[in-house]
């Protein structure tokens, strides 16, 4: 015990952040005390400026422990950035020599704090070393460039990659920071050597002048559904459940017809049962909406928009009725594909894999991105990953969706790796340059 109240101890920072004659206390996430003097950290933000100038809590206005709000006679603010950071983003403040940050993730970390209290001279040094480390690694470079919507940083950092021998080997770690969609068109950058129109962007998708040979980002293909599911869930007679979506809204069904389609739901409607108040006990007003006298049935991770499509499947008289295409765009056939799976819905599985399989073909890009994105059975990923492999084009041909920019860029780089050591084996000759043009083909060695 007392060796964990040990570990919770506040630490003190080093020099120059362990002067007692300091006025104020500023304590990392991580529980680290670094006493400032609140003249000199004001004077390189207003935002700290603004919160030193706020009258401070009196002691135990936390309502936990009088002295959780003071060391000593001293004030302590509680931030959320770590003690690494703040020590690094205080120097930048202090009289004292800069830190000099290599690694690209902590110099992110510093810029993000220094951006958010906004201290100008701290940015103006954090986007100095930027630059350097896009002169020794623009790929982390330009991570960090797009992380904070950089464009002439990210500009920077695309060119050098352009002169780079193999300017995406061993990239893999940095890809979880960055969209596929930014990803996307970084390779068309590279790809294309740099002639795109001056108005292109790595961060964001805009509609741009995209030049003569890069196609444009931002408009998304043809090929790409974008209509809504025709399936809306149906109020039948006699509900007996409330089932309650993540988003808060609500749907009547039967118990039964949920309990027969799905062991873990059936499990979870006993336990439901179990907790139902007995006959001679009150109903709370509270307990379903509209609905008091039934009880709810939560999916806390299912959205209201698939949670109603997912019901009506489990009514098997409707699903005889669809056809593939009425479900949706892929988005909304992954979501119920993913939620099947969840809840083990075995007799709704096979047509949804049917329904995703059949779309596959329209978007083999789309499916296989958005598959990966949401976990589902290998066997459908394999299947869109293998359409996009056996196509002499190379991925980017398929195209942009507006998905591919909540989404990591692991999938697409795997794909695109995959599908050049396939085409050109133990050679890497990069013409990812979309449908609208082609680009000047660049050779740069083996895999």
């Amino acid at each position: 015990m007392s060796a964990n109240i040990e570990q919770e101890q506040p630490r003190s920072a080093q020099a120059p952040f362990d002067n007692p004659a300091a006025d104020i206390v500023l304590r990392s996430s991580d529980t680290m005390d670094f006493r400032v003097r609140s003249a000199i950290v004001a004077e390189a933000s207003e935002i700290f400026a603004g919160m030193f100038a706020s009258p401070q809590p009196p002691r135990g206005a936390s309502g936990v422990d009088d002295n959780a709000d003071y060391v000593g006679d001293t004030p302590v603010v509680q931030l959320a950035e770590d003690a690494k950071t703040l020590d690094d983003l205080l120097r930048l403040c202090y009289p004292v020599q800069d830190p000099v940050v290599e690694d690209a993730q902590q110099l992110g970390r510093v810029l993000a704090a220094a951006l958010k209290y906004a201290m100008e001279e701290a940015v103006a040094v954090m986007r100095a070393q930027l630059r350097a480390l896009i002169r020794t690694n623009p790929f982390e470079g330009w991570v960090v460039a797009c992380t904070f919507k950089l464009e002439e940083d990210a500009w920077r950092a695309a060119f050098t990659l352009c002169s780079a021998v193999r300017p995406f080997d061993n990239k893999a770690a940095a890809l979880s920071r960055v969209s596929a969609g930014q990803y996307f068109r970084l390779r068309i950058f590279v790809d294309c050597n740099g002639t795109v129109g001056p108005t292109y962007t790595f961060a964001e998708p805009k509609h741009w002048d995209t030049g003569v040979n890069a196609p444009s980002p931002a408009r998304p293909q043809a090929s790409v559904p974008t209509r809504r599911s025709a399936v809306h869930f149906q109020t039948r007679p006699f509900a007996d459940v409330v089932c309650r979506a993540s988003d808060g809204e609500e749907f009547l069904s039967h118990r039964v017809y949920l309990a027969a389609a799905s062991t873990v739901l059936r499990d979870r409607l006993l336990a439901l049962a179990a907790e139902e108040p007995g006959p001679d006990t009150q109903t709370p007003s509270t307990a379903a909406g509209a609905h008091p006298q039934l009880p709810v049935f939560e999916f806390a991770d299912t959205a209201g928009a698939t949670l109603s499509v997912l019901l009506e499947l489990c009514y098997p008289v409707r699903r005889g009725t669809l056809s593939p295409r009425s479900l949706g765009p892929l988005r909304d056939v992954c979501a119920l594909v993913r939620a099947a799976e969840k809840y083990a819905i075995g007799g709704l599985l096979p047509f949804l894999h049917s329904v995703f399989l059949a779309q596959v073909p329209a978007a083999p890009l789309a499916a296989y991105l958005l598959a990966s994105h949401a976990g589902l059975p290998a066997t459908l990923v394999h299947h869109a990953e293998q359409r996009i492999l056996r196509d002499a084009r190379p991925p980017s041909a398929h195209g942009w969706f507006p998905e591919m920019e909540g989404m990591p860029a692991s999938a697409y780089h795997s794909l695109v790796v995959k599908h050049e050591r396939i085409k050109r084996p133990g050679l890497s000759e990069h013409v990812s340059c979309g449908p609208s043009a082609p680009c000047k083909r660049r050779r740069t060695g083996g895999d």
